[in-house]
This record gives structure tokens, sequence and C-alpha cells, in this order.
């Protein structure tokens, strides 16, 4: 997978544009040099570079690559224009190349392994491109450069690209609305600290528009010197370790077995069991059944299968005086029957034998006098 690690923004107003992250936004700086500076940004690194020629200013936006050479080779395979091949930098090589919105995008293979960004309150969480054509720059991010999406709907599509998501929107011309989709990128910001962060950039006369919700949860927007998009947003709350584990438990989709053993009966056979769950309950058609369509029929409460509660006993017993006990089922079939027989067999027996007692006889002599 492609992770996306840098954001550069290509300025000819470098220490403007400097002053605007550092002090405006309050981002962090990591590196500060005369033509290249970087902040301090979990998810991606946003970085600037020193472009005195106007035609080039605008953002690159940049992936880590471990093989860029194979890399290459698989996008020219696939129709993808390289700028230059690959170059060999400072900080290892790079490859770029456009993508069908005229964004520039480019791969890069570091010379030696970097560390992820982190140590802020303050992530690039996503970059929007706002695409005229939306449907030919998602068949271009999916099917040639290989990106998965992981949500894909006709107003956003989100690629799997680490951290920092890469994402498109459609462009449109709503600026009292969504300024932001209206231009070519837009540069997506999340903090925990929402409401502080936005603030303190309120104070210091940074936003444009904002907060507001739209449906999406609160956002704000802004503009850098250069006139480049800025969303802020929310960041979403970290997930527990209890809630992932109850996540994983949920999403168990494996058959539960576990072993019970019938109540002793005097003169029964011992026997037992296995309870499953989550099977196919459905009987293969034969040829008396085939073509015909399935009788349902109507079922009163039914208790829960034996086995999954304490001590093997049901989860929902028949009973609720003991919901320890495992309740037996009830006889069925020729034992039911046998059962009837042979309670009907004592009735008769104690009323013949009630019958034959002097007190009775003589009790029915006088009835019938």
């Amino acid at each position: 997978m492609s992770r996306l690690s840098y954001v550069i923004l290509f300025t000819p107003q470098m220490d403007r544009m400097r002053q605007f992250y550092r002090y405006g936004l309050g981002l962090p700086v990591r590196e500060d040099g005369a033509e290249w500076a970087t902040f301090g940004t979990e998810g991606a690194t946003l970085a600037l570079h020193a472009m005195p020629d106007l035609g080039r200013k605008g953002i690159q936006v940049r992936f880590e690559e471990p093989d860029i050479e194979g890399r290459v080779r698989q996008l020219e395979s696939r129709g993808v224009r390289i700028e230059g091949g690959i170059q060999s930098l400072a900080r290892g090589q790079v490859a770029s190349f456009w993508d069908p919105e005229g964004c520039l995008i480019s791969l890069h293979q570091p010379g030696q392994p970097e560390e992820e960004p982190g140590g802020s309150d303050r992530q690039l969480s996503v970059v929007i491109i706002n695409a005229q054509d939306l449907r030919g720059t998602r068949a271009f991010y999916r099917d040639v450069v290989g990106f998965q999406a992981t949500i894909d709907s006709p107003w956003w599509v989100q690629f799997d690209t680490g951290p920092a998501a890469l994402a498109l929107h459609p462009r449109v011309e709503r600026p009292e609305r969504e300024a932001h989709h209206a231009g070519p990128i837009t540069v997506g910001f999340a903090t925990e600290d929402f409401h502080a962060w936005v603030e303190e950039m309120q104070a210091r006369g940074i936003l444009t528009s904002g907060p507001k919700d739209e449906g999406f949860g609160l956002r704000a927007e802004a503009t850098d010197p250069d006139g480049n998009a800025l969303a802020f947003s929310e960041a979403a709350a970290r997930s527990s370790l209890e809630d992932e584990l109850a996540e994983e438990f949920e999403e168990d989709l494996a058959p539960a077995r576990a072993p019970i053993r019938k109540p002793f009966k005097k003169g029964s056979k011992a026997v037992s069991r296995i309870v499953v769950g989550l099977g196919n309950t459905t009987a293969k058609p034969t040829r008396r059944t085939a073509g015909k369509k399935p009788r349902v029929r109507a079922t009163k409460g039914v208790a829960s299968a034996r086995g999954g509660g304490p001590a093997g006993s049901r989860v929902k017993p028949k009973r609720t005086a003991d919901p320890k006990r495992a309740r037996a089922k009830p006889a069925i079939g020729r034992l039911k029957k046998a059962e009837r027989r042979t309670i009907a067999r004592q009735k008769q027996a104690v009323a013949g034998a009630s019958k034959g007692k002097p007190v009775k006889r003589a009790a029915a002599r006088m009835g019938r006098r």
C-alpha cells in the first residue's frame, strides 16, 4: 500500500507562507530552511518549498513507495507518463506524474527509513481533489494507480493511503456554502480540541467560514496567502482496546460448538450431544419437495439452545426458578406414547382395585336400591 507521506506547497512567497502556518494556524515547525520547511502534523507531513516561478505554484501530493522502480514500470505499462523519469535527490528517489485533473503526484522512496509524523495534536487528515470528471479520476486512481477505495459514492470517493487519506469530490461552484470544493485541491486538518483551535484562528482572523454543520459534523474553512483552500474538522474519537476487542467478537461468525450431556435418567443410555450454532438449517430438496414452496409453520416462543449458558444450561432457560439447571427436552415419539400407556394402565389398576373393596360394593348396592 502507498502511504500518503507529504503534502508539498510550492510557493513564491516562502516567508509569508511560513509565518501563516507557524503563527496563524499554530503548527509546530520541524524543519526551517530558506527553501524547505516542514511542520509537525500527524497523518502526513505538511511541507513548504520555495518556487520563484509563478507558473509552478501549486500543491504536490507525495506517496511513499518501498520499490519505486517496480512501481514506475507498472505505471508506464498502464500508460502513465513519468516526468523526467526517476530522479535521485538528497532524501531519496522521486518520480512524478500528472493525474487527469492536472494535479502533480509524486512517488518517493526514501534513502533511509523515515519515521511517521507524530507527537502533535494537529493532524493532516485528508487531501481532497475536487474533480471536474469524478468518474474518470476515480478510474485513474483505482484502476491505473491501484489504490483501493474504502468509500465509493457519487459525492465522495476515499482511498486507503494510510493515516492521511486521498479523497475525490466533485468540483462545485458554491462559494457561499462550500468554497473549499470550488478549487482544485483542498487540504484537510483535524484535531481533537477543535473548538479551542477554531477560537484561536478566529481571534487571529484566519477563518473565512464557519464553524458550521452541514450534516457531516462541524467544519471551518480558511485560505492561505497563496490561495490554497484549507478545511478544519474535529478528529474522530479514538476507539479503546475494549471497543476493538468487542468489535472483533461481534464480527466473529465461526460456529460455536459446546459439548453437553443429557441429564441422566434411570434405564436410559448415557448420550453426549454437540450443539452447533450458526449452522445451515436449510434442508436439501427431495423428489417430493423439489419445485414446491416450503411451508412456513407458525412457531411460538421457543427456548434457546442448550449449552450456551452457565454450567451448560440454556442461555434463556424454560423456567426462571432455577436458571442454572439444564432442562431436558420432553420425550417425543414412541417414548411419549409408552409413557402415556403406562400412566393409563396405572389409572385403570387403581380404579379396579378401589371398586373391589367391601365399602365400595355396599355403597354401590345402596345406590341401586
